[in-house]
């Protein structure tokens, strides 16, 4: 049986809420386990019609997840209103600068579809996802793992919501995570 966490969901979101405005410390970490998670999607065969981002932060899995399958629904969801603000934010630019123009066609969407982001954002638990069952073809969830205080709620989640024959990759930090730094 797993022990109870110490963690409490309102002080991780009150945290990222503080931290939305400005840039992650851990950003090249997050980067660099992306860029290896995406690397690892060329293996597979799947072709999703709907992603889920669980603990997108502000958004950079969601549009990436978005630019490999142009044709899928990607969906970032995060605990924190103020970092799904800013994702939504950095997607769709005020004024909707660069999104009518060659980003736009590239990401396959008409010149009709001015001020669309490229990927939906949701504030969401992932203990409690807000999403259908068995509505997503790919979970996706990079570094968030440790961040959750019912990891087995979690899981359970992300079954819920896959499809039969979806996709769930994950990330997680080990005990020899950064070892070097001891």
């Amino acid at each position: 049986m797993a022990e109870p966490s110490d963690l409490d969901r309102s002080s991780v979101r009150r945290q990222f809420d503080r931290r939305a405005a400005s840039p992650d410390p851990a950003d090249y970490l997050l980067r660099e386990v992306e860029r290896r998670m995406l690397e690892r999607l060329e293996l597979v065969k799947l072709v999703p019609s709907r992603v889920l981002d669980v603990g997108c932060g502000l958004g950079d899995g969601a549009r990436r997840l978005r630019g490999r399958w142009p044709e899928a629904q990607a969906i970032g969801l995060d605990l924190s209103p103020r970092r799904i603000a800013r994702a939504a934010a950095i997607d769709r630019p005020v004024g909707g600068s660069w999104t009518t123009g060659l980003v736009r066609r590239l990401a396959g969407r008409g010149a009709g579809d001015r001020g669309a982001s490229l990927a939906s954002y949701v504030v969401g638990d992932a203990h409690r996802l807000p999403i259908a069952s068995g509505s997503v073809d790919l979970v996706w969830s990079n570094l968030a793992f440790h961040w959750f205080d019912d990891v087995p709620a979690a899981i359970a989640e992300w079954y819920r919501v896959l499809r039969p024959g979806g996709l769930l990759t994950f990330s997680a930090l080990g005990v020899d995570t950064l070892a070097e730094l001891r």
